[in-house]
């Protein structure tokens, strides 16, 4: 046998008794003797002294490579021998070669293909840098014409201020010019194709970005391509300053999107290729290169600066802007700065980043980094701001010029080609003349032994263990397929069994393997000790680290221990020596770690870092972890940084919950992140910084950190299993708290338990109009009847009893029975299953969904081995034979789930009407691929419970796959449905909405069957019994309940909150925003649209004859609506409509038709409306006969469209005005009221709501928030309320006389004025053309639609909302609506009910000439002082109108109404208080600065949801004094600031207004909130954009009124209101006053009793009144008791009756 041979075949087998080359290098070349004698025993050899020869020389070879390979892996002090092992190996390998002559050496060409690279000139650095200004000077540009088409606002805001030359540079600021040019054309790919889609006047959306990247995922494209896209427009949004409330961007949506493409089309995409890495081998050859003298200069240093970039981790251009002059080497280490990286830099946020190569960095040469620093400046000695220059051809000397990184490409290829590692060129084919064969021989077999090395094949770089990694994991696979023999067979019938008890000795060993120490466990395993060894160890209580590393006194003495003690005996045989080394080599570790540990604790301790886990460890835990769980992919692997973090915490008894943005995994390490740190000693330091992460955006975010925190528990737990605080945690623990926390179930979700309990019921705290319901009241514990809070029912909303007492429960009560959210529905146990199962035999439920888990029926377990075993099949559909126990308790916990599930379902089905619907997946047969090819896995449809329940004839079942219904997964699941009459077609068109709406209105229509027989609610015709009346209840005609996303339009103004309403009714589409309404999608809305659009452009010729029109109506009145007049146009509309409708399946007859007596087309009208879904239609067609007038046919209740009215103003105040002079013509009101006493018998059950000041605000401020550019049109219908027929039975009732003498009696067919139910009936009918206007301009062309009465007024804010302001009219008058076309007026200023609305500047007020009337009237009444009740009655009745558009004017106006109400029908001249008198001045100066116009409160943004500034304050009056109290405290409670103060006579005069200051309570309780907010009040100054929400808590109710309505008449708290509603106006901001128990405000209780026990005296705000600025306090006090006292005085004057007398008026009417 050749030596070669024998040689490999005795280290074969060696290997295989467990004797590695780790393990060999224990012992010395004297055992060869022994071992030799073992290996041919067992091999069946003869012993003889060649095999000893071999063995000993295996054994050498063993030891000398074994320091390098501790060296690879940090462990070089574990071997005292390493310095002379490694100078022995580096002779060896590198004999000291005899230097040739530079004029022998030559570069040999290679005989190969030609290179398709580009040969590019090498540029110089003043080149390329000139180069790269030009390109940021083109794209600056660039980026700033995109700015310029957007009108970007950050251009607002440099143009005037930056040259013009320079502002494009300013706004690309420091982003470099390849980033500029990527982000520009992704973002102008985006804007062709939203040009292309939506036109040239898009702007964009949040719906159109998505639409986008879903565009380029068809296409498809890289994974890489969506985060672009996203970050580009990002990028472009923050540089154009767009607001953040505007962007698209950063819009949830978008990232949610964007994370679901990447992570689609990362599925099927090949790994990432990464850069060749250098072999270990080759750089031991460069440490030699550059030690060896006789090569080149260039060679050397070549070398040199790859091992420097190597080590350091540099790139190219991170090496070459070392600066040499700060290259310095001291204390055997090598240090420098980088200023200008690519993440760092001066304009970075990282300035500098230190670089520090150490002298242990090294493989086999420790002298080449000083040898190569004496080398570089002793040969490139010259000033230069780059590391490298560039070499000469012959590689000897250098150029005073830089190097490229393709010119250094081409040194190291041509390096690598002509590597000469014993001084000699060595080419492929070609002859060595100087070198015997056996030389040449033996340098490539080294070559080839160290690339097939273990240190070659474990480590490719150095630090890094990618191919360990590769290599292990393939073992676990090896491994996983050794026991899947046990536990995971083919066959499972021939499987051992497992579930058998386990043999004493077994029971033992476990036992005893229990009592070690994780850490000990951890390194015996790691070494190969068995199981017994390990064991014999614990039970002689060597259990840790520290006694096992003491329990040896030395090598011969642990094998002496081993043989004597262990019966280990190295003699023995091969297996016993191989298990003697491995304890040896744990044994070594052990000494070392204890030594190391102790030193890495301490400086761990000094630095205060973390303990960091040796790359080793982490590898076997991951491998471990790999080896219970199965693969672990990265995106999941938790991070080195996060083990370490978490590992210290349970070795400190701290473990605690992180956030999720510390929850890292392996995949987002930032390996970059340095930071400079300050030791105990005050030494700086730097260490790795940890990762941190954003926040989870979506779901799946969330889901996959929770999984990577379950790994990182597991892998601890693995390394400590005797820790309590994770010894509970499991996967299916963090699984079922993942499907809880992202599953189905919401807040609010109504349930009961067993016993018919509501549990988590959602409390109602709101009727729909807004206003809030009394909680204690429906608890039947409020009996106060001036209570703030609406005494109704939280269920029905209605008067009379409360929620306990209610017998209209509108919704279906729920019960879920789910263990993870209920967990005391054990399904499992008998007693919560029976009683269930009583439940349903008795009919309690209508319909029952069963939906039992199927985690033992799933198909997955049987696809591969990453998961668990499958417990049960086609064949043992109940539980194979051979399962564990914790199988068998999941086999029989699905049992006891799907038998439940049977039973349950066949008793609902037996029920009459009773639905059940039963889901799971489908069984989809035998599996058709893998190695359970042919195997039927089980299925609950294989039961034969099953088949009996499809023989009953109200059974039936259907199967589907969810892919059709909107999944992204096939997941094929099938129905089992009982007493459902049919299958709708949902199934075949497979529209999820459809299914869904299918299951929900089948049980719905079910319950309301049965409840709808309540005397309560009702259908049209039938009465219920409410305030003594008769009336009927509707109800909704259609399924459009809402005309848009979440809560209506909320108007904020001071003090309070109101709904929005346009006129239209509460399912009006206007109350919602324009991107948060609902319009129908359907085929017939989109034809109808589009066909009517097209039908009036061709009738135009033009489409910019559309685009003027409303224009042209605004400004030429009716000669400028010739759209809208033409008879023609609207005919065809109407033909057109009706032609749709029919096509569509309309069985309404003659559509066309419209009633004698009134104009509008009800029944096109009512039809369109059907086809929309609207609620509220049918009443008209009774309009073609004639509405009730509400006196023998009372008016009915429309809750889904109206508020409930619940008092009439009538029934007190009878008086109305019979006629009235209007512009010269006279309108002849109907008197229903005197006498006939009709409007007294009339009670319109709704409440309708109109627009006006509120609404117009909340618009304005609506479109500022948008910068949007808003155009309004204005138009008039003529004699609105005598637009609809009367019933005939009741006009009788609206018969008149002209006169007394008057011959003829006249009847009212119609509607008339002064008539209580005409504006009723007319909203209805006007709301209903709103609502359809709304739904035929559609998306594409958004407006707010506002009618009063007979006004209407259209506004839009973009080029389509501008077309449909002409269509609103257009269709509007199609539909018979009569428009007074002379009256048509709009703009950008215009005025609408009294109301002057500036859209340029978004304010509201006055218009010029009523301001200017209101401006002159309280002057005079200034300045003369005298006046009468009626004049100043007159006036300042026009003041309250324009103190609904002037909000912040309405709290002066309570003196003034205080004093009109003490002078009412006094006679003669009346003096004007001084206080009036100032009031009246200090109005006038405020017209006449700020002008009739005011700007509209700002909404209040989500962001400003939480109020900056929360403050309690109380006050306290006694016969002796008063004193006032408060405090400021942040958001968590804590109290940041507080005042306590007496209020003494000398400077609050008010105070002696009263014997009895407790009288005076409430104006001191007002006192104590207007110091809190003087005090505390973040100021803004005026002009500021800024706007702060400040919250105030008092115990007095009153006050929370006055400062709601901002109005009081009572003194002096009217004065009070005053000066807190100036101070908010100045300081710009908004004041929120809630009422507070009086026991809830304990701690301002205290501050006003002067108790100070409970507060901070450092945090004691002093006030003082005399020094505290005023507003108007001051002024108006100082006339306050002269105005009060002449106030009680005129009150208690009598009050003359005069006789009436009806004078003519003179002249026309006034601006008013």
């Amino acid at each position: 046998m050749e030596l070669g041979t024998l040689r490999q075949q005795i280290s074969c087998h060696l290997q295989s008794c467990g004797l590695s080359s780790k393990k060999l290098a224990v012992f010395l070349p004297n055992d060869a003797d022994d071992i030799a004698s073992q290996v041919c025993r067992e091999l069946g050899l003869v012993c003889e002294q060649i095999h000893v020869d071999l063995v000993a020389e295996i054994i050498r070879d063993a030891r000398d490579a074994e320091p390098l390979q501790k060296r690879l892996g940090g462990d070089e002090s574990m071997d005292p021998l390493h310095g002379n092992l490694l100078h022995e190996r580096c002779s060896t390998l590198y004999p000291k070669p005899v230097a040739p002559t530079f004029t022998e050496f030559a570069f040999d060409v290679i005989s190969s293909r030609p290179s398709r690279r580009r040969n590019f000139p090498t540029e110089d650095a003043e080149e390329t840098q000139k180069k790269e200004q030009g390109q940021k000077e083109t794209w600056s540009r660039e980026l700033y014409k995109e700015l310029k088409r957007l009108d970007a606002p950050a251009l607002l805001h440099l143009e005037h201020c930056v040259d013009q030359k320079h502002l494009h540079l300013a706004l690309a600021g420091r982003t470099r010019h390849n980033t500029l040019k990527r982000y520009i054309k992704t973002w102008r790919s985006f804007m062709q194709w939203l040009t292309a889609v939506r036109g040239m006047s898009a702007s964009p959306e949040v719906g159109d970005l998505v639409e986008y990247l879903f565009t380029r995922f068809e296409e498809p494209c890289g994974a890489t391509v969506p985060p672009l896209i996203v970050k580009a427009v990002v990028w472009l949004e923050r540089v154009a300053d767009i607001d953040p409330r505007e962007r698209i961007g950063d819009s949830q949506v978008v990232c949610s999107v964007r994370d679901y493409l990447v992570e689609m089309l990362s599925k099927e995409k090949p790994p990432t290729q990464r850069a060749p890495r250098y072999p270990v081998v080759m750089m031991e050859a460069f440490e030699h290169v550059v030690e060896d003298e006789s090569q080149r200069i260039g060679f050397r240093l070549v070398a040199w600066v790859k091992l420097v970039k190597l080590w350091a981790t540099l790139r190219w251009d991170d090496a070459q802007k070392i600066i040499p002059k700060e290259l310095k080497f001291y204390g055997g280490r090598m240090t420098t700065i980088l200023r200008t990286t690519k993440t760092s830099g001066p304009s970075k946020r990282v300035q500098e980043l230190p670089v520090c190569v150490s002298e242990h960095a090294f493989v086999s040469n420790p002298f080449w980094l000083k040898t190569g620093f004496d080398l570089f400046k002793k040969h490139a000695p010259f000033e230069r701001d780059y590391l490298l220059p560039k070499l000469n051809d012959e590689w000897s000397a250098f150029r005073k010029v830089m190097a490229s990184c393709f010119g250094l490409a081409k040194m190291t290829v041509s390096y690598i080609l002509s590597w000469q590692p014993f001084g000699l060129s060595i080419q492929r084919g070609q002859q060595c003349e100087n070198l015997p064969e056996e030389g040449v021989d033996r340098i490539l077999q080294h070559f080839e032994e160290s690339l097939a090395s273990p240190i070659f094949a474990d480590w490719t770089e150095v630090g890094n263990t990618a191919n360990d990694e590769t290599l292990q994991e393939a073992d676990i696979a090896s491994e996983y397929t050794h026991y899947c023999k046990v536990c995971w067979p083919k066959e499972f019938e021939q499987a051992p069994a497992l579930g058998v008890m386990a043999s004493p000795e077994e029971i033992a060993l476990q036992e005893a393997l229990k009592r070690g120490s994780s850490d000990l466990k951890f390194i015996l395993t790691r070494n190969d000790v068995s199981n017994d060894l390990q064991a014999s160890f614990y039970r002689n209580d060597v259990t840790s680290i520290q006694k096992f590393s003491s329990f040896f006194r030395s090598e011969d003495d642990l094998v002496k221990v081993l043989k004597e003690e262990f019966n280990t005996d190295a003699d023995t045989s091969l297996q016993a020596r191989a298990q003697v080394a491995a304890v040896i080599c744990a044994w070594r570790e052990t000494q070392t770690r204890q030594k190391r540990q102790a030193e890495v604790e301490a400086e761990m301790e000094t630095r205060e870092w973390t303990k960091p886990i040796p790359t080793g460890d982490y590898i076997s835990m991951r491998n471990a972890y790999m080896k219970v769980h199965g693969r672990l992919e990265d995106k999941v692997t938790p991070s080195k940084e996060y083990l370490e973090k978490k590992l210290q915490e349970l070795e400190n008894g701290e473990f605690r919950a992180e956030t999720m943005a510390e929850v890292v995994s392996k995949d987002e390490v930032d390996p970059d992140v340095m930071i400079p740190v300050f030791d105990a000693k005050g030494s700086l330091s730097v260490r790795k910084g940890a990762s941190t992460i954003p926040l989870p955006t979506g779901p799946e975010q969330l889901r996959r950190r929770l999984s990577v925190m379950v790994n990182a528990i597991l892998m601890l737990a693995i390394k400590h299993p005797n820790r309590e605080e994770i010894q509970d945690v499991t996967r299916d623990l963090f699984e079922r708290y993942k499907d809880y926390v992202l599953g189905d179930y919401v807040w609010g979700l109504s349930s009961t338990d067993l016993q018919g309990k509501v549990k988590g019921q959602r409390i109602k705290h709101h009727t729909p109009d807004g206003t809030k319901i009394c909680f204690r009241f429906n608890q039947g514990k409020c009996s106060y009847q001036k209570c703030k809070f609406s005494h109704v029912c939280s269920r029905c909303y209605k008067k009379g009893h409360n929620a306990l007492n209610c017998k209209e429960e509108k919704s279906p009560p729920v019960e879920m029975v789910d263990i993870q959210v209920r967990p005391f529905l054990d399904l499992t146990q008998k007693e919560v299953q029976q009683r269930l199962l009583n439940k349903i035999a008795t009919g309690r439920y209508d319909a029952v969904l069963f939906s039992p888990p199927c985690s033992t029926f799933s198909r997955v377990v049987w696809a591969n081995r990453h998961g668990p075993r499958p417990v049960r099949s086609c064949r043992f559909p109940r539980g194979l034979n051979r399962l564990t126990w914790a199988e068998r308790k999941r086999a029989t916990w699905g049992n006891t789930m799907a038998d439940f599930t049977f039973k349950g379902f066949e008793l609902q089905a037996k029920q009459q009407d009773g639905i059940a619907i039963f889901e799971n997946p489908e069984d989809l047969g035998a599996m058709r691929s893998g190695e359970n090819f042919g195997v039927r896995p089980a299925s609950m449809w294989q039961w034969e419970q099953f088949s009996t329940l499809l023989q009953l004839e109200q059974v039936t079942s259907v199967a589907f796959h969810q892919l059709d219904f909107g999944t992204d997964y096939l997941k094929p699941t099938r129905l089992l449905l009982a007493n459902v009459d049919k299958l709708h077609e949902a199934f075949a068109k497979g529209d999820p909405f459809l299914m869904t709406k299918w299951v929900a209105t089948t049980i719905l229509d079910k319950f309301m069957l049965r409840y709808n027989q309540s005397p309560v609610i009702a259908d049209d015709g039938v009465k219920v019994h409410s305030d003594r009346t008769d009336f009927p209840i509707l109800q909704p005609d259609g399924e459009k309940l809402l005309g848009g996303y979440g809560p209506p339009r909320k108007c904020q103004q001071p003090g309070r909150e109101r709904f929005f309403h346009d006129g239209a009714g509460l399912p009006s589409m206007g109350r919602w925003d324009i991107d948060k309404r609902i319009w129908n999608n359907s085929d017939f809305w989109l034809e109808l649209r589009k066909e009517t659009l097209d039908m009036v452009l061709q009738h135009l010729g033009d489409e910019r004859k559309l685009d003027r029109a409303c224009f042209e109506m605004a400004v030429k009145g009716e000669q400028g609506c010739d759209i809208v007049c033409d008879e023609g146009l609207k005919d065809s509309i109407r033909k057109l409509w009706v032609r749709k409708l029919q096509q569509h399946g309309s069985t309404q007859e003659d559509l066309e038709f419209r009633a004698p007596g009134q104009p509008i087309y009800l029944r096109l009208l009512k039809e369109l409306l059907a086809f929309s879904g609207d609620m509220d239609r049918e009443f008209l067609m009774q309009g073609e006969r004639g509405f009730p007038v509400g006196v023998d046919n009372p008016l009915p209740r429309t809750p889904h469209v109206f508020e409930e009215q619940t008092t009439w103003k009538l029934e007190d105040d009878p008086h109305m005005q019979e006629e009235e002079n209007h512009q010269g013509k006279r309108r002849v009101i109907h008197d229903a009221t005197h006498g006939t006493k009709i409007n007294n018998r009339i009670k319109c059950r709704d409440k309708v709501r109109s627009p006006c000041e509120r609404e117009k605000q909340y618009l304005l401020a609506y479109f500022q928030l948008l910068r949007a550019s808003v155009f309004s049109l204005v138009g008039d219908i003529s004699k609105a309320h005598r637009r609809f027929l009367h019933a005939p039975e009741e006009r009788g009732l609206l018969a008149c006389r002209v006169s007394d003498d008057d011959p003829y009696v006249y009847i009212n067919k119609v509607g008339t004025f002064g008539l209580a139910c005409a504006s009723y009936w007319w909203s209805r009918i006007a709301g209903s053309g709103v609502r359809l206007v709304h739904e035929l301009l559609g998306p594409q062309m958004p407006i707010e639609l506002l009618i009063f009465a007979d006004d209407v007024e259209a506004i839009a804010a973009s080029p389509g909302g501008r077309r449909g302001i002409t269509l609103a009219f257009l269709f509007l008058s199609c539909l018979g609506f009569p428009f007074k076309w002379a009256k048509q007026r709009g703009g950008l200023p215009v005025e609408w009910i009294g109301l002057f609305t500036d859209y340029t500047t978004y304010k509201l007020g006055l218009s010029p000439r009523r301001a200017e009337w209101m401006y002159n009237w309280v002057l005079k009444l200034a300045k003369e002082g005298t006046t009468t009740s009626k004049f100043f009655e007159q006036g300042l009745g026009r003041l309250g109108f324009a103190a609904l558009a002037l909000h912040w004017e309405k709290p002066f106006l309570g003196p003034l109404y205080s004093w009109s109400a003490a002078t009412r029908n006094k006679r003669g001249q009346l003096r004007l208080p001084a206080m009036l008198r100032a009031i009246l001045l200090f109005l006038a100066r405020r017209f006449k600065e700020e002008g009739q116009l005011q700007e509209a409160p700002p909404l209040k943004a989500d962001e400003e949801s939480e109020e900056e500034m929360l403050f309690f304050t109380d006050a306290r009056a006694t016969e002796d004094g008063a004193w006032i109290g408060g405090y400021k405290q942040d958001q968590s409670g804590k109290i940041l600031a507080w005042f306590s103060e007496e209020i003494t006579a000398d400077w609050a005069g008010w105070l002696k207004l009263r014997k009895d200051p407790k009288r005076l309570n409430a104006s001191l309780e007002l006192l104590a909130t207007l110091v809190a907010v003087k005090l505390w009040m973040p100021y803004n100054p005026k002009g500021s954009s800024a706007k702060c929400w400040i919250r105030g808590k008092t115990d007095n109710l009153g006050n929370s009124y006055a400062v709601a309505k901002w109005m009081s008449t009572k003194f002096p708290l009217t004065v009070l209101v005053m000066e807190l509603s100036e101070s908010l106006r100045l300081g710009n901001c908004c004041l929120t006053l809630d009422w507070l128990r009086r026991d809830k405000n304990q701690l301002a209780d205290d501050l006003s009793n002067m108790k100070f026990d409970s507060f901070d005296l450092n945090q004691r705000v002093l006030w003082k009144p005399f020094e505290q600025s005023w507003h108007v306090l001051s002024d108006f006090l100082v006339h306050a008791n002269e105005s009060h006292e002449e106030m009680r005085k005129r009150k208690s004057e009598a009050t003359p009756m005069e006789p009436k007398k009806k004078k003519a008026r003179k002249g026309g009417l006034g601006p008013w």
